[in-house]
C-alpha cells in the first residue's frame, strides 16, 4: 500500500512540475493509472514550412523524442518510454509504480531536461523564421526542408555554373556541388562550430542544428559568399554560360524558322511558283505579315540563370 500511495503522490507532484512548464502539454490526470503521459508543443502562431497538421505534428514528435532520449540518459533507473498516441503524434510515458520505479528525486531531473530542451526548440524555431528569409533573398543558396532532422534550417551554396537544375542533376553536377558543399562547411567550421553536414536526396547540405541562441545568419551566410570562389571553378562557369547562350541562340533559330515556314504555307504554294506568282498577287494580294527578329538575355528566376527569348 505504501509503495502504491508512493508512486501516486510522484505521478502528481511530477504532472504538476510539467504543468507548470509552457509548451508542455499533458494528456491526462494519473488518478488511476500512476502515468504521466506529456509531449513539447509549441506556442508559437506559424512555423515556416509547416502549414499543415501532418507535418506539424510530425515535427512536434521529433522534438518529443529528443526530450525522451535526454531522459533515457538522465534517468537510468526509472520506466519510461515513448508510445504513439494519435496518428503520428508521440508521448513520452512515465511509470513511476512500474520497476524500475521513478522517485521523488527523480523529479527535479526530469524537469530540468524538459526545460533545458524546451527553451532550445522555441529559440530555435524562432530562428527558422528568419533563417528562411534570408535564404530566400540570396540568389546563391537553396533552402531545403528536412523533416527527419529538426534544426533551424538546412541549405545548400550554389555556385554559379550549378545554377541550373539541368547542370544539377548530372551525375557531374551533383558530384561537384556536394565537393563545393562540404569544403565550405569545412573551411568554415571553426569559426563558425555549430555548422553541420548531411545528406538529403543524396545531396550533401550544410545546417544549423537545434541551438539555444541566437545565431547571426546574415554574416554566416556572407562568410559563404566569401569563402565560396576558393573552391569554385570558374572555367566551368564559363562553359555553362557558354552551353546557356548556345541553346538560347538555337531556341531562337527555331521560333524565327517556325515563323518562316507558317507564313509560307499561310500564302499557298501558287503564290511561290515564278511568273505565276506575282500576276497572282497582283490580282489578289495579300498583306505580308512581318516576322519579327528574336534578342535574348540572361536573367534569374528562381535562383537560376536562364535564357529570356524576346521578339
Amino acid at each position: 500500500r505504501n509503495k502504491i500511495q508512493d508512486s501516486y503522490n510522484t505521478a502528481v507532484q511530477l504532472y504538476n512540475e510539467l504543468r507548470a512548464i509552457e509548451n508542455i502539454q499533458l494528456l491526462e490526470y494519473p488518478l488511476t493509472g500512476h502515468i504521466v503521459c506529456f509531449r513539447y508543443y509549441t506556442l508559437l502562431d506559424t512555423i515556416p514550412g509547416l502549414g499543415e497538421e501532418g507535418p506539424m505534428n510530425a515535427l512536434m514528435s521529433k522534438l518529443t523524442e529528443i526530450i525522451y532520449l535526454d531522459l533515457k540518459d538522465d534517468l537510468l533507473c526509472a520506466n519510461l518510454s515513448l508510445v504513439p498516441f494519435s496518428g503520428d503524434v508521440g508521448v513520452i510515458r512515465l511509470a513511476p509504480l512500474s520497476s524500475p520505479a521513478l522517485t521523488v528525486s527523480d523529479i527535479p531531473v526530469v524537469v530540468a531536461a524538459v526545460q533545458r530542451n524546451v527553451a532550445m526548440f522555441e529559440n530555435s524555431l524562432r530562428l527558422r523564421e528568419s533563417f528562411n528569409k534570408e535564404i530566400q533573398s540570396r540568389e546563391n543558396f537553396l533552402l531545403l526542408m528536412d523533416p527527419e532532422h529538426p534544426s533551424v534550417g538546412a541549405f545548400q551554396y550554389l555556385p554559379k555554373y550549378l545554377m541550373d537544375e539541368e547542370a544539377v542533376n548530372t551525375p557531374e553536377g551533383k558530384e561537384e556541388l556536394n565537393e563545393v558543399n562540404e569544403k565550405i562547411a569545412d573551411y568554415l567550421s571553426q569559426q563558425w562550430e555549430i555548422l553541420e553536414t548531411r545528406h538529403i536526396a543524396g545531396f550533401i547540405v550544410i545546417s544549423i542544428p537545434l541551438v539555444y541562441e541566437e545565431v547571426a545568419v546574415s554574416a554566416l551566410l556572407d562568410d559563404i559568399v566569401s569563402a565560396a570562389p576558393n573552391f569554385e571553378n570558374n572555367s566551368k562557369y564559363l562553359a555553362r554560360m557558354s552551353e546557356i547562350i548556345r541553346k538560347g541562340i538555337e531556341r531562337a533559330n527555331e521560333e524565327l524558322q517556325t515563323e518562316t515556314d507558317a507564313q509560307f504555307y499561310e500564302k499557298g504554294i501558287m503564290r511561290q511558283i515564278p511568273l505565276f506568282g506575282p500576276v497572282l498577287n497582283w490580282m489578289s494580294p495579300i498583306e505580308d505579315k512581318k516576322i519579327v527578329g528574336r534578342s535574348f538575355s540572361l536573367h534569374s528566376e528562381r535562383g537560376f540563370p536562364r535564357v529570356q527569348v524576346e521578339s
